[in-house]
């Protein structure tokens, strides 16, 4: 288990609300 993995899926959807930041 990575923690990247699930900090990756979880900005993907703060990314978008950000701009992909």
């Amino acid at each position: 288990m990575r923690p990247s993995s699930p900090k990756k899926k979880k900005n993907t959807l703060k990314g978008k609300i950000f701009g992909g930041k």
